[in-house]
């Protein structure tokens, strides 16, 4: 297991995918429970391959202040700042050499009809990496969905991106946002996502109702270390059983 210089963090995300391509369920959806997530920096000697892993749903919120550059964008009226903040180490993963992941902290969001979808947080991983983090995690689902990022990893994708999500309905009727046919646009390409996490494809909300969930998805860019911007695209919700015109675009001021 690497370390941190002074500190070693473990956080494991207990969440289900309700969606990923390829690999079908008989509810129509891979169920995946376990991901990696952030974690707050503590000291801790270094953990044996054979120590428990945490408590599964623990997770602390990114800090703002660390360093690193940042960027800025402004989106519908929201003004967005990815900055860097303290990377995450995981457990059981000693073979996948030292740590690799940026997370960033964003305001990015856009409503249609009362119906908002908004960027919370982005964590970059080159898409080996994650990969290698996962199969070395106890769990088919985790297995499963390693397998599908290798899959990608063979057909020549770079980075693993994880958006963080929070939808809400402020309209005055249920709604129905659908991440089935999203995408995500880097280095003049579109990528579909390769899974959606804690919650399903089709996130149905009442009236004055919120929920959070998360895409994972792979993209390539072999010009540089880093993805560059994103840009991701969602269809226009349902409202009331009827569509809205339009659709999201939110951009993702990654460096």
């Amino acid at each position: 297991m690497f370390v941190l210089p002074g500190a070693v963090v473990v956080a494991v995300l207990a969440a289900a995918i309700a969606w990923q391509p390829g690999s079908p369920s008989a509810d129509g959806g891979v169920h995946v429970a376990a991901l990696p997530v952030a974690g707050t920096p503590g000291p801790s000697p270094t953990p044996s391959p054979s120590a428990a892993s945490p408590t599964a749903g623990e997770r602390s919120a990114p800090s703002p202040a660390a360093g690193g550059g940042s960027a800025t964008a402004e989106v519908a009226g929201a003004r967005a700042t990815a900055t860097p903040t303290p990377p995450r180490v995981f457990a059981n993963v000693g073979d996948c050499g030292a740590l690799r992941e940026a997370v960033y902290p964003l305001a990015v969001e856009q409503g249609l009809q009362g119906v908002t979808v908004a960027v919370r947080t982005a964590a970059v991983y080159p898409l080996e990496y994650l990969q290698c983090v996962l199969a070395g995690m106890q769990g088919a689902e985790a297995e499963a969905l390693a397998g599908v990022l290798a899959e990608r990893y063979r057909a020549g994708d770079t980075h693993a991106v994880l958006l963080d999500l929070w939808v809400t309905n402020g309209s005055r009727t249920f709604a129905q946002v659908n991440l089935r046919r999203a995408s995500v646009a880097a280095a003049s390409q579109l990528f579909a996502p390769s899974a959606v996490i804690g919650g399903r494809a089709e996130v149905v909300l009442n009236s004055g109702e919120g929920r959070s969930l998360s895409i994972l998805v792979t993209l390539r860019n072999t010009v540089g270390e880093t993805t560059g911007p994103l840009t991701l695209t969602v269809e226009a919700p349902l409202v009331g059983g009827q569509p809205v015109a339009g659709r999201y675009q939110l951009f993702i001021p990654l460096p």
